[in-house]
């Protein structure tokens, strides 16, 4: 064989076993696909988006898997050397949305409050909450919410309140939850559409406030449209 002939074809032969999959992405690609698995032989400090930060330490190998569910938050599991070491957990920071969680923020809606919110959507979702950072919708957790069309304010175990009709209508809309004097109250675009006396509960101690999303079993993110204003 001629000697060029074979020195090109150990050349590709190289080429092709060091070649990375097609389908592969580097750890600084600009987006990621939604569900993903990385597999890292070492230790290593990576970032998976939003505040969300992985170190892995010892020698691994190491496995981390991002999953989206149809409704919910992201789940995440971590494994090593083939043992699931973390998870599954929730991991709202790699949500797809702009849904974000307060938990310093000062807010009592077990007291007298105002709350108003700017919102436009095509599909619904929850608008703000008060619950527990993760796991399952709760006993007297909070949400302002537009499900199939309407404003609802529902506490956990408790009840709800709801009015208004066609929001999904990608219309921009403003709605204001109010309690006071005993009693709570929905306003849709300057006009009140629901009220109920001694709807309230306690907050519950651990619970915080969010906003786009609630727990991942219940409201379900806000989607199809935008969140421009909150205010309580």
């Amino acid at each position: 064989m001629n000697k060029n002939l074979t020195a090109l074809l150990a050349a590709l032969a190289l080429h092709l076993q060091a070649a990375p999959p097609r389908d592969a992405l580097p750890l600084n690609a600009a987006e990621w696909p939604q569900d993903y698995r990385l597999h890292l032989e070492g230790p290593a400090k990576v970032g998976l988006g939003g505040s969300l930060s992985l170190k892995l330490d010892g020698q691994g190998p190491h496995d981390v898997a991002v999953e989206h569910p149809p409704g919910g938050t992201p789940v995440l599991r971590v494994w090593n050397g083939g043992k699931l070491v973390r998870g599954p957990e929730d991991a709202p920071s790699l949500a797809p949305d702009a849904a974000k969680d307060f938990p310093t923020a000062k807010l009592d809606f077990g007291d007298e409050f105002t709350a108003v919110v700017r919102f436009e959507t095509k599909a619904g979702g929850t608008l703000f909450s008060i619950c527990a950072p993760d796991g399952k919708w709760s006993r007297d957790a909070k949400a302002l919410l537009i499900r199939d069309g309407k404003l609802v304010y529902d506490i956990g175990w408790f009840g709800q309140i709801s009015g208004g009709k066609n929001l999904n209508d990608g219309k921009s809309h403003t709605a204001v939850l109010v309690f006071g004097d005993d009693t709570a109250r929905l306003w849709l675009d300057g006009k009140k559409i629901a009220e109920k006396r001694d709807f309230t509960r306690p907050d519950i101690k651990g619970h915080i406030f969010k906003v786009g999303r609630a727990a991942p079993d219940f409201g379900g993110g806000f989607t199809k449209g935008s969140i421009s204003a909150v205010k309580i």
